[in-house]
C-alpha cells in the first residue's frame, strides 16, 4: 500500500544487531524523501534519493536504512516507520525486513 506512516507490534526480539531493510516501490520522487524508523527508544534515518526511485509501481528495491542495536530482548514494543509528509504518500512498501547482519566478506 502506499503509505506515509506504518506501525508494527513486535512480539518479541532478543538483544543483539540487527539490520533493517526496506522492500519499497516509489515511481514519483522529484526530490528527496525522508525516511525514518522508530523503535525501542532508538532511531534511524535515512534519505530516499531521487535516482532511487523505481521505473513503475511494479518494480520494487530493496535499500538498506541502517541497523538497530538492542542490549536486551524487548516484548510487545511498537516499530514505528515513516516515509516523508504522512498526509501526501509517495512510497508503495511491499516490507520492512528486520535481520542479522551479513557476516564481513573475507
Amino acid at each position: 500500500a502506499t503509505l506515509g506512516e506504518a506501525e508494527w507490534r513486535i512480539a518479541a526480539i532478543n538483544a543483539g544487531t540487527y539490520d533493517v531493510l526496506l522492500h519499497y516501490s516509489c515511481v514519483e520522487l522529484a526530490i528527496p524523501l525522508s525516511l525514518r524508523v522508530e523503535f525501542a527508544g532508538q532511531k534511524i534515518e535515512k534519505t530516499l534519493e531521487s535516482d532511487r526511485a523505481t521505473k513503475d509501481v511494479q518494480t520494487f528495491r530493496i535499500l538498506r536504512l541502517g541497523s538497530l542495536t538492542l542490549t536486551g530482548a524487548h516484548r510487545g514494543e511498537t516499530l514505528r516507520f515513516t516515509a516523508g509528509d504522512k498526509t501526501a504518500a509517495k512510497l508503495v512498501l511491499k516490507s520492512l525486513l528486520i535481520t542479522k547482519p551479513r557476516p564481513p566478506a573475507n
